[in-house]
């Protein structure tokens, strides 16, 4: 391989790794703050308070995202929760590096919900549930149960 082909790997490799780093790498509160006036809780989930709000920074068909996963307390109280960074003016607001730092449970039905905030719009995005007829909603919940 010649000595500029490698250059031009390396100029490639150095240009994508950077263009990564300017990426959303926390959650800020005023975004929290902004995700938690808009939110309306969906059809079979308890008020927000009841839950524990873990929120990470992600990317959804190229935009700025943040991700959230509320755990109700009293259902999943054992559930780890490494890596999370307690968001000291919000309570029960928790901050993840990483979306796959946060919280994982299959079939949680309301007792775990899940959202998407778009940074740039600073909006809550719509869910639709493949599969259920209902109309759009600010969260999901993420099981039957």
């Amino acid at each position: 391989m010649s000595r500029s082909l490698v250059a031009l790997i390396v100029a490639l490799l150095v240009l994508a790794s950077g263009t990564r780093a300017v990426a959303q790498t926390s959650v800020a509160e005023t975004s929290i703050r902004a995700i938690e006036d808009q939110m309306v809780m969906p059809r079979g989930a308890g008020p927000l308070e009841l839950y524990s709000r873990y929120y990470a920074p992600d990317q959804l068909n190229g935009r700025e995202v943040i991700v959230g996963v509320f755990l109700l307390r009293d259902a999943l109280e054992e559930t780890a929760h490494t890596g999370a960074v307690t968001v000291a003016s919000i309570p029960n607001a928790f901050t993840m590096a990483s979306r796959w730092q946060l919280p994982l449970v299959l079939d949680g039905g309301c007792s775990v919900v899940t959202i998407y905030f778009d940074l740039e719009t600073q909006r809550l995005l719509p869910i639709q549930l493949e599969g259920v007829s209902a109309e759009p909603e600010l969260g999901a919940c993420n099981g039957l149960g």
